[in-house]
């Protein structure tokens, strides 16, 4: 079965949204299905490809606590306006939340890499069900551009300063090829 889009979006939501085993077969499929360009298709593999040995660790050193490393904070609101739910970012997510019909998961900060990455994914669903309306689609640019392919590049800045797990690392790299590529797409 070749992934789809929102397929893939919800595999690397699910990647950073909980320590465990990612979903690499999500990963494999998207790498052969032929939508992707050659850096994505190539970071797809590597992502498929990486070692998965002390994920779970890996993921609390990096993203929840460390005592010698910065946590790399998977919040935009530290990045954007340096602080933890910032109430204007959260407000602006919002407003294009309500624009593009979709909106993140109950229980989760809504600025989280993977409540965006969800949100992103449903979006394109209702693109594909509700038609393009130029305000939706409008919305998932603005989202795309000025807050999840911001927030990935920052996440991705700070994790080249200190080593990251290969399966984070290449996720990052894929999220941030995906979001480059949509871009001019939309």
């Amino acid at each position: 079965m070749r992934a789809s889009l929102p397929v893939l979006l919800e595999a690397l939501a699910d990647l950073f949204a909980t320590p465990g085993t990612p979903p690499t077969r999500a990963f494999r499929d998207a790498a052969e299905a032929g939508w992707p360009g050659p850096k994505l298709t190539d970071s797809l593999r590597q992502l498929a490809a990486a070692d998965t040995t002390d994920l779970d660790v890996a993921y609390a050193d990096h993203f929840l606590y460390s005592s010698w490393e910065p946590v790399l904070h998977l919040e935009a609101s530290v990045f954007q306006e340096g602080q933890l739910c910032d109430e204007a970012l959260l407000a602006r997510r919002a407003e294009l939340h309500a624009r593009m019909g979709a909106f993140p998961p109950e229980g989760r900060c809504p600025d989280h890499l993977a409540s965006g990455l969800q949100v992103l994914a449903d979006a394109l669903r209702g693109l594909g069900r509700e038609g393009l309306e130029p305000g939706r689609l409008a919305a998932v640019h603005a989202y795309v551009t000025e807050h999840l392919a911001p927030q990935v590049s920052a996440l991705r800045a700070l994790g080249q300063t200190r080593p990251l797990h290969p399966v984070f690392g290449a996720a990052l790299d894929v999220a941030e090829d995906l979001l480059a590529e949509m871009a001019p797409a939309l």
